[in-house]
C-alpha cells in the first residue's frame, strides 16, 4: 500500500497515542512519577522542558511504525478483532519489555510498574484498534480468485 495513503492514518494514531500518553502518564500516573523525581530516579519537569521534542519524535515513530506494520499484514478479516490482536502484540514488544527492564535496572517501585504495564494494556489495545480501523478504510481489497483470472 502506498505511503501516501497511510499518511492521514499515521497522523490521526500520532494525536490519539499523544493523548492518551498523556491520560495515563500525565495524569493517572503523575502522582507516582512525581515521587520518582523526588527520589531522583526521574528527571522531572525541568528536564522534560529540555527533552519534550524527544517526546513529539517518540509518538511520531510509534504512529508511523505501528501503521506501517499493520499495513503489511493486515487480513480480509473484521477490523476489530484484528485491532485487538495487533495491539497486544505492541503491548508485548513494547511497554512490557520496556517496563520490566526498567523495572530490573532502576529502583521503581512494582505498583508503579505494574501500573505502567496495566495502563499500557489499555493503551496498545486502544491503539491498536484504532489503526486497524483507520487502514481498514484505505486497504486496498484482496483480488479473489474469479477476479484475478
Amino acid at each position: 500500500m502506498p505511503i501516501q495513503k497511510l499518511l492521514p492514518a499515521m497522523l490521526a494514531v500520532f494525536v490519539a497515542s499523544f493523548a492518551t500518553g498523556f491520560l495515563f502518564h500525565g495524569l493517572i500516573l503523575a502522582p507516582d512519577y512525581q515521587l520518582l523525581t523526588a527520589r531522583g530516579i526521574y528527571g522531572g519537569p525541568e528536564l522534560f522542558q529540555v527533552r519534550w521534542i524527544c517526546m513529539v519524535a517518540a509518538y511520531a515513530a510509534f504512529a508511523a511504525a505501528a501503521v506501517w506494520i499493520y499495513s503489511r499484514n493486515v487480513e480480509p478479516k473484521p477490523w476489530l478483532p484484528q485491532g485487538v490482536r495487533f495491539g497486544l502484540a505492541v503491548w508485548l514488544l513494547y511497554p512490557v519489555t520496556s517496563f520490566l527492564i526498567q523495572f530490573t535496572v532502576q529502583r521503581i517501585p512494582k505498583y508503579v510498574m505494574l501500573k505502567q504495564v496495566g495502563l499500557e494494556l489499555i493503551d496498545k489495545v486502544l491503539l491498536g484498534c484504532l489503526v486497524a480501523f483507520l487502514v481498514s478504510k484505505v486497504a486496498v481489497k484482496p483480488l479473489t480468485k474469479a477476479h484475478a483470472a
